[in-house]
């Protein structure tokens, strides 16, 4: 019951939320888009910034006593999550409001520079930089303060055309409910892999992981396509009709 309502468990031996893990993280977002709501979107430009650097720096603090930026959905470390959504929350309002500010003065990116932000980004994740590495906080702490940010403002002036408009637009699409769905179906085969077949699901890869991630995507098409599209759409057209009786009130 507390899952379905996005009440985390908190207690040290249980998962916050048994029935789908990464909705741990849901909980923060849930948090923080109320807290902008209601108070956020009011503050000027210059205090948003102060909580954005006041959190990034309480955010990079818990890393440093983690010695992971993996943090937020364990029982000892919920406090940081709060701290980690802050700073990634704020940091996108703030690039928000200045690349409105600054729209009139910097180009658009065409196709290839939408190709070389995605480069970019692949390579920032597939840095081969282990945990156990000095290296490795300090990097976490760059590409969450700096390298993710500034991506993340070059990306909005991004206008692919063709093909790569479109791929870019199903991305964008399916990366909501890959997040969503990715954990059950995955548990679920390892479950399943050890019930049919007494063996863990790790000794059928590589074929164990291709057909993983290709049940993920399709499991993600359709819950785009068959639930939360449809439902996103009478959503809006409920909140259009409204504000449409209200104005011919």
């Amino acid at each position: 019951v507390k899952a379905v309502f996005f009440v985390p468990i908190l207690r040290e031996e249980t998962a916050f939320y048994p029935l789908n893990f990464p909705s741990w993280s849901l909980f923060f977002e849930l948090f923080i888009s109320l807290i902008y709501g209601l108070l956020l979107f009011r503050l000027s430009t210059t205090v948003i910034a102060l909580v954005a650097a006041i959190s990034t720096v309480a955010f990079c603090y818990g890393i440093l006593q983690a010695g992971s930026a993996d943090i937020g959905y364990q029982y000892e470390m919920f406090g940081y999550g709060f701290a980690r959504i802050f700073c990634s929350f704020t940091l996108g309002v703030l690039i928000y409001r200045l690349m409105k500010r600054l729209a009139h003065y910097l180009p658009q990116i065409g196709n290839a520079g939408t190709v070389l932000l995605f480069a970019l980004i692949i390579l920032l994740l597939m840095m081969p930089i282990r945990k156990t590495s000095p290296l490795a906080m300090p990097y976490a702490m760059l590409c969450i303060a700096v390298f993710f940010p500034t991506l993340t403002a070059a990306a909005i002036f991004a206008v692919p055309t063709g093909r790569l408009k479109q791929i870019s637009i199903w991305l964008g699409r399916m990366s909501f409910p890959v997040y969503a769905l990715h954990a059950p179906i995955i548990y679920g085969f390892k479950g399943l892999s050890e019930q049919v077949f007494g063996r863990e699901f790790e000794t059928f890869a590589p074929l164990s992981g291709a057909f993983t991630f290709g049940c993920i995507l399709l499991a993600a098409h359709l819950a785009d396509r068959h639930f939360d599209g449809p439902v996103r759409r009478f959503l809006r057209d409920r909140l259009k009709q409204r504000r449409s009786a209200a104005r011919s009130a």
